[in-house]
């Protein structure tokens, strides 16, 4: 909020989430349990609104109109202990979205980037009304084998589905965290990942290290075009671009829990490359080559201590 007289404004920004989940254990016998449940997610998001402060300011108001969407899925699990030594967790979650009125979604030329030259018109829909629908499966594996008693390794894959995004504007002097769902002009991200790690305890378990690799591939997720405008615009669409991207990266981390001075240490070397290659999705950027993602960090070290009887000091860097 900025407060100098007929300039005097106030940008908003809000999320709302309202969820409901149950989640029910059946064991068939001691080798053999199901996990499974339902969930909803209610989306209400404020996309923006600019709005003046006093009697004295002439800022004209702009409020971009709320977004509703509702998230639902049903998921089961398997949980198979094939010996004291050999766990296997498999599952499968099917999600549906459904993008909901009131809204006016802007219609583009098939075939061609989503631009204001390439507008055709705007559809309206009425309050409640289902807009459109994405849905689909998502997977999860993992395998874990106990060596000894002190030294397992790890092994998962697991695909995931993400109707929601979050669109950071980090070079503005206020970094801000735009949120948008997906509508019929932006897809929602998918992810698929696989990853192995190595456990080990030491000192009778009172100390745990780990090491763990990973890598991931993604699709559509959404990067921004040259000189977009991400703060209040009501056609953002048009300032973003889908992409193709991956990651991987390295994890390590060493933990304490036990004695007078305990917490944990982790460092993560990652990375993660996007690329525009499409002309009919957007600008095609670095000539359709892999680009660094504005937030690929490849070395990060997070640190957390405490001396008993005393409160826990974080460090984060």
């Amino acid at each position: 909020m900025k407060k100098n007289k007929v300039n005097a404004y106030k940008l908003a920004f809000g999320i709302k989430q309202f969820h409901f989940k149950t989640d029910f254990n059946y064991y068939i016998n001691t080798t053999h349990g199901l996990d499974f449940g339902v969930s909803t997610i209610r989306y209400n998001l404020q996309p923006g609104s600019f709005t003046p402060v006093g009697e004295e300011s002439l800022v004209a108001p702009d409020i971009i109109p709320d977004e509703q969407a509702m998230e639902s899925a049903l998921y089961i699990s398997h949980r198979y202990t094939v010996s004291p030594k050999f766990t296997i967790n498999s599952g499968i979650r099917y999600s549906i979205f459904n993008y909901l009125g009131p809204q006016e979604i802007n219609l583009y030329t098939p075939g061609l980037p989503m631009t204001a030259t390439n507008q055709t018109g705007v559809k309206e829909y009425k309050k409640g009304k289902f807009i459109n629908t994405y849905h689909g499966p998502e997977y999860r594996l993992s395998l874990r084998y106990s060596i000894t008693n002190s030294f397992s390794i790890k092994a998962s894959y697991n695909s995931l589905r993400q109707y929601i995004h979050m669109l950071s504007n980090t070079t503005s002097i206020a970094p801000t965290d735009i949120w948008k769902l997906s509508d019929p002009n932006i897809k929602p991200q998918h992810g698929q990942q696989v990853s192995l790690g190595l456990y080990k305890n030491f000192k009778e378990n009172t100390i745990e290290t780990s090491v763990e690799v990973y890598y991931k591939k993604i699709k559509d997720y959404l990067d921004y075009k040259p000189g977009a405008r991400l703060i209040m615009n009501h056609d953002i669409e048009t300032d973003v671009m889908s992409t193709k991207g991956k990651a991987y990266g390295v994890e390590v981390m060493i933990k304490k829990q036990e004695g007078k001075l305990n917490g944990w240490i982790g460092y993560t070397w990652s990375r993660i490359f996007l690329k525009s290659d499409n002309a009919a999705m957007g600008a095609i950027v670095n000539h359709g080559e892999y680009y660094p993602a504005n937030y690929d960090k490849p070395h990060d070290v997070t640190h957390r201590g405490q001396f008993q009887d005393q409160s826990p000091v974080q460090f984060i860097s």
